[in-house]
């Protein structure tokens, strides 16, 4: 009898170890399937960035070839004008029944200001503009590492690229953008935070309150030449641990801004 049932706890510790071993390799190759799925679409994001920074290329080029066209133009109207207008005194000279002379319409002649308008019209289009104010309605307590913080109220959000529920501005075009923004710390705290652009830090900043009776405060402002499509937001630092309150209050508010500088 105590063999059998030795024998039975055996089998079943058996089944027990395939059945486990054939869940980790189930689980494994699921891992292995997101893993490429998450390569996959790396790579399409890369591409797309790619198409956009080629498109941008283009359409600056297209701008410059506009102002070259429009320099040459100039020129040229500027010595039509004058060779009419000499042709115009030598007639005057000859008298109007000459049959060299030839009136000049000055409804043909196309004004600069027309093709200098179209051009900043154009210019006025592809050039949008951005701006954010942003702050924390309350404090966060001890948040983690590389914990990205959500500004939740945007009472300035010009052209609605900020999420004040994700705390991210996405940039809309291309260009130098200004960022700043402020951080409060409470009475024996310590914090770093980071100013992320993408996946990189770009600049951080440290609020030291350790030993101090009352409140610390720490602020950064970067200029940056941003792409198309990147995403810009902050974060505690990612290997430095928070330590109390990150503080924001009606007369002390922890902010993030930002604004599209050219």
């Amino acid at each position: 009898m105590k063999g059998q049932i030795f024998f039975l706890v055996n089998l079943f510790l058996i089944q027990m170890v395939v059945c486990t071993d054939s869940h980790l390799q189930n689980i494994e190759k699921t891992v292995e399937k997101l893993q490429d799925y998450v390569l996959s679409v790396t790579r399409e994001n890369v591409k797309c960035k790619q198409m956009v920074k080629d498109l941008t290329d283009k359409d600056l080029n297209q701008d410059r070839r506009i102002e070259n066209l429009e320099k040459m133009f100039f020129k040229n109207n500027d010595f039509y004008t004058g060779a009419k207008a000499k042709k115009t005194r030598y007639a005057q000279n000859l008298g109007s029944d000459h049959p060299n002379v030839e009136g000049i319409d000055a409804k043909k002649t196309m004004p600069k200001g027309r093709v200098l308008e179209r051009s900043l019209s154009k210019r006025a289009i592809n050039s949008e503009n951005v701006a954010f104010f942003s702050y924390l309605t309350k404090s966060l307590h001890q948040p983690g590492t590389s914990h990205v913080l959500i500004f939740n109220s945007a009472p300035t959000n010009i052209g609605g690229h900020y999420n004040r529920f994700s705390g991210v501005f996405t940039t809309p075009q291309s260009g130098a953008y200004v960022f700043t923004w402020t951080s409060f710390c409470s009475p024996g705290g310590y914090f770093s935070l980071e100013l992320m652009v993408n996946a990189n830090a770009f600049d951080g900043i440290v609020c030291d309150a350790l030993g101090a009776d009352w409140f610390r405060t720490a602020s950064s402002t970067a200029v940056a030449h941003i792409n198309q499509g990147d995403v810009i937001f902050i974060r505690t630092h990612h290997n430095i641990t928070t330590s109390g309150d990150i503080s924001s209050y009606i007369n002390a508010r922890t902010s993030f801004a930002g604004w599209f500088l050219f």
